[in-house]
């Protein structure tokens, strides 16, 4: 893409470099807008300020980067323009940063007798899970659709308007910061963002900890080592940032103790919670939920404050520049009406996507409650939330009244959830955020003598997954030859399409039946439209229309035996085998405990020439 990734992929380890240069460049950003008096001054109330720098300055500039990616021409040049301007700004402010903010000041009174201590654990724990996002992407998602888009928005600047890619269509603004780190040759700082969340978490737990009675730092260990942060830290994902930079607005809603707050200051607090309010449902659809709850409290307080008017006309300035756009953009590219955008999160006139929606709201279906607290199988390790889930059951909810709102908030978002959204445990983690902030903040019924023998079995448990991780993941990160290592053996795909690829002209497009199509994004068609029936639907039409006008020359596949499956509805129009490999590949996977199996690969002639007869 440029000079800077070209450099990264024959170097592995400047791509960790470039990735804490960008970061530095948005902390920066995110200190320009703290001068501000009454912004530093509205977070000083919830957090340590440094802590939460950087992530002001992700959510300021992807506000200004999405709506211009979206319908400006020149957005590429833009986006150029930003990434480097990011990363001449990290180098400038490197010795600057490296010597003020956030950890290093930890380490004022360090002695090494000391290590054991709750405070230096929690650092460690977060600077490995920092380290191990800078490990090479392998999870599913990242391969399919998260680097696939940011890839396409990073060579031509806009979003990809393909309908046979259905997940492509749950993609936003999240996208755009994977993108940036592409540009400038630090393939891995999409994750390394989402990572960088836990620092969000770690300047609220610091603030709201402060003088309490009880041990918080066990309660904020065991948040910080729930299984599920493994692969959220580990996945270019835009998840875990989304549900971090939530917390900023359930801490400025119930962990400000002043009553007498200026009106000026209310309406900081205002602005700031609603930017990230809409950011985070524009990055990801789950998170209507929580911020249509947030937007309602939000809502009821200005009006117990007198300031609604200037709520109502805060809120609808903000939709017209964050909210409107993207949802003008899909109502043009996919006839999206804008009512249906409130309820979906994809288009649900194309044919296909109602199977696809119901696929997505089943996600999770038939687990059993217990399986959330600890995994049924270490197969499913890294899916289970721990046992931060009992603090439930230690939190007085019926202290006063904020925490009788929390209480009906997550109980509310659970038996939504539950019902209605996706039921994977990677979804709940923010209500978790809540109740164990809560508990820190306004007490426990329960002393936790007995359980902190159970939660101490967890944290250093997780600790030790973490160095396994770092070692066998992160290790990526340093060398080409290590970084050819860890994708061969954990990302799913990697060695097909590195096959493919070296098989194919750069220049052939392919039907691909493989998801990691990240690794041929240019070239590629996905097969999504068929297995959701989007060939036995209204839009039929335009689906083979596409194919007429695209003109795959190949189709892609994999599996065992002399004739993989390959879907009836595009069997006849398969020519005859051009290229195979035995055991070109394995079904890669992060969990050690998962059993590998090997695969073929095929690549068949994909007769266009027979189109649209052979589609049935």
């Amino acid at each position: 893409m440029t000079i800077f990734s070209n450099i990264s992929n024959e170097i592995p380890i400047l791509s960790v470099l470039f990735s804490i240069l960008l970061f530095i460049g948005f902390y920066q950003i995110g200190n320009f807008i703290c001068k501000f008096r009454l912004v530093n001054q509205a977070l000083s109330i919830i957090s340590d300020v440094d802590y939460l720098k950087h992530a002001l300055g992700v959510i300021f500039l992807l506000v200004i980067i999405h709506p211009v990616i979206l319908f400006f021409s020149h957005s590429k040049e833009f986006l150029y323009s930003i990434s480097f301007i990011l990363l001449i700004l990290g180098v400038i402010s490197l010795r600057k940063f490296s010597t003020k903010i956030i950890f290093f000041k930890e380490f004022l009174n360090f002695k090494v007798k000391n290590l054991y201590q709750d405070k230096y654990v929690i650092i460690f724990i977060i600077i490995g899970l920092l380290l191990l996002s800078l490990a090479p992407n392998t999870d599913a998602d990242s391969l399919d659709y998260h680097l696939r888009t940011a890839k396409f928005i990073a060579q031509y600047g806009k979003f990809p308007e393909n309908i046979f890619h259905f997940h492509e269509r749950l993609s936003g603004p999240g996208e755009i910061i994977i993108a940036i780190g592409i540009l400038c040759g630090a393939s891995s700082f999409g994750s390394f963002i989402q990572a960088s969340g836990l620092i969000i978490l770690y300047g609220i737990f610091k603030k709201i900890s402060l003088k309490k009675n009880i041990n918080s730092s066990i309660f904020f260990l065991v948040l910080l080592t729930a299984p599920i942060i493994i692969f959220l830290t580990s996945t270019a994902k835009p998840q875990l940032f989304f549900i971090c930079s939530s917390s900023i607005v359930f801490a400025l809603y119930f962990f400000d103790k002043k009553t007498n707050n200026s009106q000026n200051l209310e309406i900081i607090k205002i602005i700031i919670s609603l930017i990230i309010i809409y950011l985070s449902f524009q990055a990801k659809f789950s998170f209507i939920l929580s911020s249509f709850c947030f937007f309602i409290l939000l809502f009821a307080k200005s009006f117990i404050k007198k300031n609604i008017k200037e709520f109502i006309f805060i809120s609808i300035t903000l939709a017209l520049f964050i909210v409107l756009p993207p949802m003008i953009w899909k109502y043009i590219k996919f006839e999206f009406s804008l009512f249906e955008q409130l309820i979906s999160p994809v288009p649900l006139n194309i044919s296909g996507m109602d199977y696809f929606l119901l696929y997505l709201t089943r996600l999770g279906g038939g687990k059993t409650l217990f399986s959330y607290i600890i995994p049924e199988d270490l197969h499913q390790f890294t899916n289970s939330l721990g046992l931060g889930l009992l603090f439930v059951f230690l939190f007085r909810f019926e202290k006063n009244s904020k925490t009788k709102i929390i209480f009906f908030l997550i109980f509310s978002f659970i038996v939504v959830s539950y019902f209605f959204g996706q039921r994977t445990e990677r979804f709940f983690y923010e209500p978790l955020i809540w109740i164990t902030f809560s508990s820190i903040f306004f007490g426990i019924r329960y002393k936790l003598n007995f359980l902190k023998y159970f939660f101490r079995f967890q944290v250093y448990g997780l600790i030790v997954v973490i160095i396994y991780a770092l070692i066998n993941l992160s290790s990526g990160s340093i060398t080409k030859e290590l970084r050819e290592k860890v994708l061969k053996k954990n990302a799913n795909g990697y060695s097909l399409y590195k096959w493919a690829n070296k098989t194919l002209d750069d220049d052939d497009l392919i039907l691909t039946l493989h998801r990691s199509i990240s690794f041929r994004f240019d070239k590629s068609l996905h097969f999504e439209f068929i297995p959701f029936r989007g060939l036995q639907g209204h839009t039929r039409e335009r689906y083979i229309n596409i194919l007429i006008k695209k003109k795959p020359k190949y189709l892609l596949t994999y599996g065992k035996g002399e004739m993989p499956k390959v879907f009836d509805e595009i069997k006849k129009c398969v020519g005859k085998l051009v290229y195979f490999k035995k055991d070109v590949g394995i079904h890669g996977a992060r969990n050690p405990f998962r059993a590998v199996d090997t695969y073929n690969g095929y690549i068949y002639i994909f007769n266009n020439d027979l189109l649209p007869d052979c589609i049935e």
